[in-house]
């Protein structure tokens, strides 16, 4: 994930996209900014008081197992936001045409 973010920081300074593309770039980047320096985080902290025989409250398996599914959900959402920006670039900076919906 820090490699896709240094990336897109790159391609911002190396050509002059259009405001859309570069809002598509903001979201994904501090989205995976946010989960990497927060919510991993916060994920460990939990995990750490589980094993802290003293923590109060102590937090079970199933806290961490339900953090972890909100966890993996964000990483799919950001996933998606990363491939879009690929694809966008593949094809020279222009957002895709989407297929039309029945």
């Amino acid at each position: 994930m820090e490699g896709w973010c240094r990336q897109m920081e790159l391609d911002q300074r190396e050509n002059d996209l259009p405001d859309d593309i570069l809002g598509k770039m903001r979201s994904a980047v501090g989205s995976a900014q946010l989960l990497m320096s927060q919510k991993f985080q916060q994920f460990k902290e939990l995990c750490e008081e589980n094993l802290n025989p003293n923590a109060h409250p102590r937090p079970v398996a199933s806290d961490l197992a339900g953090f972890w599914d909100m966890l993996q959900l964000s990483i799919e959402n950001i996933s998606l936001k990363f491939d879009e920006l690929h694809q966008i670039r593949a094809n020279n900076w222009r957002l895709l045409d989407l297929p039309e919906r029945k």
